[in-house]
């Protein structure tokens, strides 16, 4: 699979009339490792934003909004377009257009001059991050929708689904630093008249129980074998471990109906998350096969937390 975010360098239009202020954001780029073209008018920056596809526009403000009238229109139209940053005087006017080319779409604001280079670098180095976010999980969303996304046998959702959907909501801007928590949950095996249940009778069941245990957001999805995932976006060790003490509560409290028989069955669950700095999602479903199997290990009904984070 390809990698979540590009890590080749940003590439970057700078677009001015004033050959000193472009000259001078775009040398304070380059040394900063990006890719830089530049631009001494609208028609010419239009003209590149059709030929390249660019992470970041740095835009000189001017009488009309953002350098000329018609690169807004440009930018809006472009699939998955750059993200737009504008240059800025100090005086009122440029400060109302400014904001009002925030309220357009523009990703931050510099000033006029510049107060460094390392702010020139850190905010168009920052665009360029959530344009790459922006557009990986744009490309993640149509590769959901190209998958099968719920499984015939116990109607949650498919495992292809809950791995794309892991990438996904870590794709998504970080402002928040909230965490990631993913529950595995494993029935105990059920047998009637010598044999074993049916596995479709048995999680399709499971997963009725769970749904109504669960928040709206949250993800419920077939893992393997007769082993649920529940993925649970913006939660913590600490509320994905209530969540699953309720569920195996629910799943033990009342039987299931097996083949016309009433039949009691058991809940394992193991529980892991991630916090919003770290770096390996792929680590996360790692971490609650580990939290499972070392329930599987103990009593019956057993919820463990694994004892790190993924």
């Amino acid at each position: 699979m390809m990698p979540l975010v590009e890590d080749a360098p940003g590439r970057v239009l700078v677009a001015a009339d004033s050959q000193v202020l472009r000259g001078l954001v775009a040398r304070c780029l380059r040394r900063g490792g990006l890719v830089v073209d530049e631009a001494e008018s609208e028609s010419r920056a239009i003209g590149l934003l059709g030929d390249a596809d660019y992470d970041v526009l740095v835009s000189e403000l001017d009488g009309s909004g953002w350098a000329g009238a018609a690169l807004p229109d440009v930018v809006r139209r472009l699939e998955c377009g750059p993200e737009v940053i504008v240059i800025t005087g100090a005086v009122t006017e440029d400060l109302r257009r400014a904001v009002a080319a925030l309220r357009l779409g523009a990703f931050d604001l510099l000033t006029n001059p510049p107060e460094s280079p390392d702010e020139i670098v850190l905010t168009v180095k920052r665009a360029v991050s959530s344009r790459r976010l922006r557009r990986a999980h744009s490309g993640l969303l149509l590769e959901l929708e190209k998958l099968s996304s719920t499984d015939p046998t116990t109607g949650a959702g498919t495992r292809r689904a809950l791995d794309l959907l892991i990438r996904m909501e870590w794709a998504r801007p970080r402002r928040s630093r909230l965490p990631l928590s993913l529950v595995l949950l494993a029935p105990s095996h059920v047998a009637v008249a010598g044999a074993h249940a049916d596995l479709g009778c048995v999680a399709g069941q499971l997963v009725q129980r769970v749904s109504h245990l669960i928040r709206e957001g949250d993800g419920l999805f077939h893992y393997e074998g007769d082993r649920l995932a529940l993925l649970m976006p913006n939660t913590d060790s600490r509320g994905a471990c209530r969540v699953a003490r309720r569920i195996v509560d629910a799943v033990t409290r009342e039987a299931f109906c097996v083949e016309g028989r009433s039949v009691p069955v058991t809940c394992w669950a193991g529980v892991a998350w991630l916090a919003r700095e770290r770096p390996d999602p792929a680590a996360l479903a790692q971490s609650a096969v580990i939290a499972l199997d070392r329930a599987l290990a103990g009593a019956p009904g057993e919820v463990v937390v694994h004892d790190r984070q993924a």
